[in-house]
């Protein structure tokens, strides 16, 4: 679970942690798997390279579920 405290946005904080994962992770040729239910999000996981492989919603919950995958170079 990633979460950036409102204080704290903008200051590079979720680059770095994103980083130091992806980069383990393409050292290790494994993918990383995401999800998150915050619409505000997707671009921001699109820019460090995640694909948005799927989309759910359901009328029984208000939220929807954004998920991400991305695959070592």
């Amino acid at each position: 679970m990633i979460a950036v405290a409102k204080e704290a946005r903008g200051t590079g904080v979720l680059r770095k942690m994103l980083t130091t994962v992806i980069d383990e992770c393409q050292k290790e040729n494994k993918d990383i798997v995401l999800e998150t239910m915050t619409e505000a999000n997707v671009p921001i996981y699109q820019h460090f390279g995640f694909e948005l492989i799927e989309y759910h919603t359901s009328p029984n919950v208000p939220f929807a579920e954004y998920c991400f995958i991305k695959r070592p170079n």
